[in-house]
């Protein structure tokens, strides 16, 4: 009960911030068809297509191939509450509020591992309030970018675990989820992300030859992180 308690006192702190999706109705934004994108993948998962990436409702009627190229994840999690009866508005409600929510748990997982958990709370309301992440959704309707942001933390993660020998291959996962995540949440954060990692990687790896300090198992955890994330999204980005 120890552990849980920061986590749900995390969640009652980040209640205002979501608190708009229990009112009625929907408010304006920029992106204003996460609804629509919601509904289209909830009737493409009910007629058991998956992966999903032609949607038979949009394109003036003769359907779209969106989920080819635009970042599916956080609509599978709305679909799949749309295709189990949850209506469209109430469905694009909850992954908003999912989104905005599991920013400050990832944030706190990651700065509890490094500071305590007292850090973590605080690292994770910080994060959730950040005015950055509120013109995301009330603003732009960025909801992939939202999410994007949410699972970066998770990549963070994975890479500082490769500090702890007892937890290396957790950090792996953690870090494959994240990064997998973030190319299936955002498709252009995805790409810039990978590019920053290898950029990242390759200028640590020669600073580290530099000072004769490599050592191959650096490389081996890195490249197995980024080829597992690769992999696991490798169903949207390869196609």
């Amino acid at each position: 009960m120890k552990r849980l308690f920061p986590i749900i006192f995390l969640i009652i702190l980040c209640i205002p911030i979501v608190q708009p999706m229990f009112s009625k109705g929907y408010f304006s934004m920029h992106d204003d068809t996460q609804i629509a994108r919601v509904i289209v993948m909830g009737k493409a998962l009910r007629n058991g297509q998956f992966p999903v990436r032609w949607v038979s409702d949009l394109g003036y009627g003769y359907g779209y191939p969106l989920y080819n190229f635009y970042g599916p994840l956080p609509y599978y999690i709305g679909g799949s509450l749309y295709a189990a009866g949850v209506n469209g508005l109430t469905s694009t409600k909850a992954i908003m509020a999912l989104g905005m929510i599991f920013s400050a748990l990832t944030m706190y997982f990651l700065v509890r591992t490094l500071f305590g958990h007292s850090s973590g709370v605080i690292a994770g309301l910080l994060y959730a309030y950040a005015p950055y992440h509120a013109v995301q959704l009330y603003v732009r309707g960025a909801l992939g970018e939202l999410w994007a942001y949410a699972l970066l933390p998770l990549l963070f993660l994975g890479v500082f675990l490769y500090a702890d020998v007892n937890r290396r291959k957790h950090g792996v996962w953690f870090g494959a989820f994240g990064l997998a995540g973030i190319i299936l949440s955002h498709t252009i954060t995805g790409y810039v992300t990978v590019v920053f990692y290898l950029i990242a990687l390759s200028l640590y790896s020669l600073l580290l030859l530099l000072r004769k300090k490599f050592h191959v198992s650096f490389i081996i955890y890195h490249l197995s992180l980024l080829l597992v994330g690769l992999g696991l999204s490798a169903f949207f980005w390869l196609p």
